[in-house]
């Protein structure tokens, strides 16, 4: 999970100043985006799950995962 923050569709986490490993998905028909991100060094989760959208994972919950590990950061 910590590749798919370097170089995969959860590159939108790769800029933190912390480390983070993430995961995105999409449903077949892009009805349903989510992605679970946590810090590896602490004990924070962030789980997002956007029913009835358009956009991917990766576009469109992993910035709103970044949002909140900034915040509780």
């Amino acid at each position: 999970m910590k590749e798919s923050v370097k170089t995969g569709t959860s590159n939108t986490l790769s800029n933190l100043s912390y480390e983070v490993a993430a995961k995105t998905g999409t449903a077949e028909e892009n009805s349903v985006a989510w992605a679970v991100a946590g810090l590896t060094e602490k004990e924070y989760l962030v789980v997002v799950c956007l029913e009835n959208t358009t956009g991917s994972g990766g576009k469109t919950a992993a910035p709103i995962a970044k949002e909140v590990l900034q915040y509780m950061e």
